[in-house]
């Protein structure tokens, strides 16, 4: 019974001390054999989907984004630079099964595009790390002929209006 007592110390009288003590030693327990194992930092690792490729074409004003599936994920969120606010926004979360995305731009332009991956476990959703950045320029719009003047048979005179970019 002495020993009883140099367990509990001063709060036996309190219930639910003893459940109290043990689970503090089975927290340490685990904690002790996670130490020793070595295993968190190799758990961590393993959890964390691969970074994927993002490639793009254009065409005109269209931008046409394509990316590999990365390996151990759920689905890749896309990311376009915004230099109003100087920070990259999220396009949307597309599952694992798409791995292209048709997008319309402007003319012109430049556009930044990133990309990560991610997997669902446990009821939590674990990101991958940032892809490098894919810049795409558009295409310059075409000029537009205003005026067609004939001044022979073997001669014409066109005029077009001019493109600001160009």
């Amino acid at each position: 019974m002495a020993d009883r007592n140099a367990l509990v110390g001063c709060c036996r009288k309190e219930e639910g001390c003893l459940r109290k003590i043990l689970k503090k030693v089975i927290f340490l327990t685990a904690i002790l054999l996670i130490l020793q194992s070595g295993t968190v930092g190799v758990i961590a690792a393993q959890a964390q989907p691969a970074v994927p490729v993002l490639k793009g074409t254009v065409k005109g004003d269209t931008v046409t984004l394509q990316w590999n599936k990365a390996k151990g994920s759920s689905g890749c969120q896309i990311f376009l630079y915004y230099k109003l606010y100087k920070k990259y926004r999220s396009l949307g979360n597309y599952p694992a099964g798409k791995n292209q995305l048709i997008l319309k731009g402007s003319q012109n332009k430049v556009y930044k595009y990133k990309i990560r991956s991610y997997t669902k476990k446990n009821g939590k959703v674990i990101y991958s790390k940032m892809s490098k950045v894919l810049t795409i320029k558009t295409a310059p719009s075409s000029p537009a002929v205003s005026q067609v003047k004939r001044s022979s048979d073997t001669e014409a005179l066109i005029t077009w209006n001019r493109i600001s970019s160009a």
